[in-house]
């Protein structure tokens, strides 16, 4: 009965995991749903269905990414005409949810490879690895293809909550797979309460103490990281300080005239900053970008 409760929940709410990670980031920041917002969904993938996996996941992707970019209509208060801004969001909403498609219909086709072998190792290996290779990748394309878009990375969260020791050892990339990880157990055990009997995915007959094992692993691995991440590096002393100049401004919009040169206005803020020897200049949300001596 509970199990029939839980499948007809799963049913109903099929969308709610993109609208709960979506509140792992700002301006909700409920950092840790990004621990169990994806599970249902990996738990859908490894089912193998890829249409419906690749549906689903492009679904609660489109939810995300909507909500996630809820700041676009700003553009309007800016000069952008809003059906053009509207058509915007959605459009690039749209192809960011297309990455979470790609994630959901490249793991159930994974699974359905799995399925047709005889050996547990190949479902460990996609728990361990396969599912946070496959995230991970599909975020570094999408933060690097046709100038890339690498908002709102699954890292970030985390990041967000002092957890983000081991961006040290491999970027934002590495927390994200560290949440995929966590997502992942979260499924794993929604398996053994859904579906006991994992052979499904195997022709082999899996012990019970062997089904524990993906449940303890990928924590493991995890713990792994994090220990051998640098978190408790002493505090530099304010002789090895780091000084840091946050340089910004917002032009106005591109459908707009623009009386102001960016360049110039960039040069003259940069100017302001120059006198006081900044360490490290950093230049958000511009196309600018450089390395060596901030001149005077």
């Amino acid at each position: 009965m509970i199990t029939e409760f839980f499948k007809r929940l799963v049913r109903l709410a099929w969308f709610l995991p993109g609208f709960i990670l979506w509140a792992a980031f700002p301006p909700m920041g409920e950092r840790m749903d990004c621990l169990f917002a994806l599970a249902p969904l990996l738990w859908l993938a490894r089912r193998g269905d890829i249409r419906t996996s690749f549906f689903r996941w492009f679904v609660n992707g489109l939810v995300f990414w909507f909500a996630t970019l809820s700041w676009m209509p700003a553009i309007v208060k800016n000069g952008g005409p809003w059906p053009l801004v509207i058509l915007g969001w959605i459009g690039l909403a749209a192809y960011c949810a297309l990455y979470f498609a790609a994630f959901g219909a490249s793991s159930a086709l994974y699974w359905n490879w799995a399925r047709r072998r005889s050996n547990y190792l190949f479902r460990l290996l996609g728990l361990l690895f396969v599912e946070p290779i496959l995230w991970c990748g599909l975020e570094l394309v999408r933060s690097r293809f046709l100038g890339g878009f690498s908002w709102n990375q699954l890292g970030v969260a985390p990041a967000n909550s002092g957890l983000g020791a081991p961006a040290a050892l491999g970027g934002v990339y590495l927390l994200s797979a560290c949440v995929i990880l966590v997502n992942g157990t979260f499924a794993s055990v929604a398996e053994r309460v859904l579906a006991p009997r994992l052979d499904r995915l195997s022709s082999l007959t899996v012990p019970k103490w062997l089904q524990s094992i993906e449940t303890v692993l990928p924590l493991l691995l995890i713990w792994g990281i994090y220990s051998s991440s640098p978190s408790s590096s002493p505090s530099p002393s304010p002789s090895s300080s780091l000084s840091v100049a946050l340089i910004q401004r917002n032009f106005p919009c591109c459908f707009q005239a623009n009386e102001e040169n960016p360049y110039r206005v960039y040069d003259a803020l940069v100017r302001n900053v120059a006198d006081l020897k900044p360490g490290l200049v950093v230049l958000p949300e511009s196309a600018l970008c450089g390395f060596g001596t901030v001149q005077s």
